[in-house]
């Protein structure tokens, strides 16, 4: 992969861990690849709040809330 024309080769973001920094486990979320958004998990049971939908066509990554993707 060749670098973007006039990119710049710095970091963005902060890189510090803070006091303020909080984790929530997500055991129950599952992540699905696919082409088209899914309308039921791999294994066929029903998609659950917090899901999560990677598009490796367009690229993008959705979250599913309140019955429907988002992106």
């Amino acid at each position: 992969m060749r670098p973007v024309v006039g990119a710049l080769d710095i970091t963005t973001g902060n890189t510090n861990i803070t006091e303020g920094t909080t984790f929530t486990q997500q055991a129950d979320a599952k992540v699905i690849i696919s082409d088209n958004p899914p309308s039921v998990r791999l294994d066929g049971s029903i998609l659950q709040t917090n899901d999560l939908w990677w598009s490796p066509h367009g690229g993008f990554m959705y979250i599913f809330i309140q019955g429907q993707w988002r992106s």
